[in-house]
């Protein structure tokens, strides 16, 4: 017999989303995604060519360290003290495969089963599955819509309750795109030190927030900063190879030994190969990310001022891989609207719905893996939607 927590949530969201645009005719052209957010680049030729060579060392075949490789550990501390201008060490860092492994092992550390997490209303749906699927409870705080989608302080502070263990936070947002103000930021984790809570902050897309804008923001600055502050990120998105599935949680080395226990029993240790040519690649970074991030500023540029002139849809928030578009059919619901889309005009997006409670109104289109050409042609394809409304 299933688990009814397993039963009780919904199918993978993105295949199912890409799955209504197999009756597609091509009529307008190829097919255009805009349901996932990966890189339509290849990755930097110095980390290919630290893969082809790491793939063949034979000592990486064996199990690694639980916490991962060393050398990635201490260079991906080197890179986050640059980076925040802090002083971290290899020994609070801990790797895993992918940012959502760092996300539920994290969780099924911090919290117990009835507990609650605060994740943002829209927020990521698979923080809300990985929940529902340890059956902790989640609890929504908003964003307003209103302003870019920025935290309600008072709304977070006012839903904090006993049973609340952390607070999770992503920054640039999903789905929204949106980045958040710093200064909230530290009071949310000034907040979390006060009521002995765990701020976790998801920053999967934090090297895509566009060049010149300083660090993403100023928790490690601080006091006791690792006592409540669980870091989580994604090297997936910025080195473009999420079939590597790496990921690092970045808190206290406490709170890391005791992480180490649950990642031996789901993994023993992120793939060993990856980590040491993502080790060697991590000098480049900085400057292989600045120069992407401008190319999808780029793309965001030209995505708004399409728009623009289609005035029927809003974007009321646009970042780093996202923009969250108002559709004009308040008598539809958004999901008819995405399969509408995908089966007929053959552009595949993501229901606001999916990503929280009063967000019929929105789809997630994501930007930073189409081509110039294929975000040109966004508009004309929901300018079709019309014929079929």
């Amino acid at each position: 017999m299933v688990s009814l927590n397993i039963k009780k949530i919904s199918e993978p969201l993105i295949p199912m989303a890409i799955s209504w645009s197999n009756d597609y005719d091509g009529k307008y052209g190829e097919i255009i995604d805009m349901s996932q957010a990966i890189p339509s680049y290849p990755p930097h030729p110095k980390l290919i060519e630290e893969f082809i060579n790491s793939s063949s060392v034979k000592s990486l075949l064996n199990y690694g360290d639980i916490e991962g490789e060393k050398i990635l550990r201490t260079n991906y501390s080197n890179h986050i003290n640059q980076k925040y201008g802090t002083n971290t060490g290899f020994d609070q860092i801990l790797i895993t495969s992918g940012c959502n492994q760092a996300f539920i092992a994290s969780i099924i550390c911090v919290a117990n089963e009835g507990d609650e997490i605060m994740i943002s209303n829209p927020g990521y749906f698979s923080h809300e599955l990985s929940l529902r699927m340890l059956n902790i409870k989640p609890k929504y705080f908003n964003l307003n819509s209103e302003k870019n989608f920025e935290i309600d302080f008072r709304d977070l502070e006012s839903k904090i309750t006993s049973k609340v263990k952390a607070i999770v936070i992503v920054n640039p947002g999903n789905p929204t795109g949106s980045s958040q103000d710093k200064t909230v930021l530290d009071e949310i984790l000034k907040l979390c030190i006060k009521k002995n809570k765990y701020l976790i902050i998801d920053e999967t897309y934090r090297d895509f927030i566009y060049p010149d804008k300083g660090a993403p923001h100023n928790l490690f600055s601080i006091p006791n900063w690792n006592k409540n502050l669980i870091q989580l990120y994604s090297f997936s998105k910025s080195c473009c190879i999420p079939g590597h599935r790496l990921g690092a949680i970045t808190t206290d080395k406490g709170l890391i030994s005791q992480i180490s226990k649950i990642m031996d029993n789901i993994q023993i240790c992120a793939p060993r190969p990856a980590q040491h040519s993502v080790a060697k690649f991590l000098p480049h970074l900085e400057n292989f990310v600045n120069e992407k991030s401008n190319e999808i500023e780029t793309k965001a540029n030209l995505f708004s001022k399409s728009l623009f002139t289609y005035s029927k849809w809003e974007i009321t928030s646009i970042g780093s891989f996202f923009a969250y578009v108002k559709h004009p059919y308040n008598n539809i619901k958004c999901d008819d609207i995405a399969k509408l889309l995908a089966k007929n005009c053959g552009l595949i997006t993501i229901p606001g719905i999916y990503f929280g409670k009063k967000q019929e109104n929105f789809l997630r289109m994501s930007i930073a893996g189409l081509s110039l050409k294929e975000i040109a042609n966004v508009k004309s394809r929901l300018e079709k939607l019309e014929e079929y409304i």
